[in-house]
């Protein structure tokens, strides 16, 4: 007879085990880097986990903060009843209250939520190379597209200017007429007006008393010379 209840009894936990599991559909919430996390700022992405639903069906994962209703994901459990929202898609709303929140997860008749908390009520920036990188990249782009500017006009005026020279006329050069220099030569004085006469000495007839005969002579023949 005991050993009639003890089987009994065995036999009724056995049979109550999965009603208890299946019973309590549960959920998590998780941030980007996939760790468990209650706090969490506007916007941010957050994974939702769940278990204990209905195999392949429809749930319903939304964020709710007073009256303010956003929808995170939809989508269906698994063969076991479990789910796990996408990251890429999984976000918290922009326009938060700082303060408490909760996610929720419905499906049909059973449901789950998660208390979680908005610390911040500004999203946060997505990581990137940063301000300065976008800033640098800004400057640099501008000054190229100046220089491609300058360039432009000032191809285009080079080809305008080249356009009016090519219209305009040119007059062939006269070669210039060189006249044979007049050289004006002075007449040269004659011989006779520069070759002077050599000055003409009175000398007596006669020679003083006491000449030698030898100068008279000598005047005698300078006499005859000049005549």
């Amino acid at each position: 007879m005991k050993l009639v209840r003890v089987m009994g009894l065995v036999l009724f936990v056995i049979a109550a085990l999965p009603r208890a599991y299946a019973a309590g559909p549960t959920c998590s919430t998780f941030d980007s880097a996939n760790r468990p996390a209650a706090n969490f700022d506007a916007g941010d992405t957050i994974i939702v986990r769940g278990t204990g639903f209905s195999p392949n069906a429809l749930v319903l994962v939304s964020f709710e903060q007073g009256t303010r209703t956003a929808e995170i994901s939809h989508l269906k459990t698994n063969d076991l009843g479990a789910f796990a929202t996408d990251p890429t898609t999984s976000k918290l709303p922009d326009a938060v209250e700082v303060g408490s929140g909760s996610v929720q997860v419905f499906q049909g008749s059973g449901a789950a939520t998660c208390d979680i908390r908005l610390v911040s009520a500004t999203p946060t920036r997505p990581h990137g190379f940063g301000r300065a990188f976008y800033l640098t990249w800004g400057v640099l782009l501008t000054l190229i597209a100046i220089g491609l500017a300058y360039a432009t006009i000032r191809r285009f005026q080079a080809e305008k200017l080249s356009e009016e020279l090519d219209s305009i006329e040119w007059q062939p050069a006269e070669e210039p007429v060189l006249e044979e220099p007049i050289v004006v030569v002075d007449e040269f004085p004659r011989l006779d007006d520069v070759v002077e006469e050599p000055p003409v000495f009175d000398e007596p007839d006669e020679p003083p008393a006491g000449t030698s005969d030898a100068v008279a002579r000598l005047r005698r023949e300078v006499r005859s010379w000049r005549s």
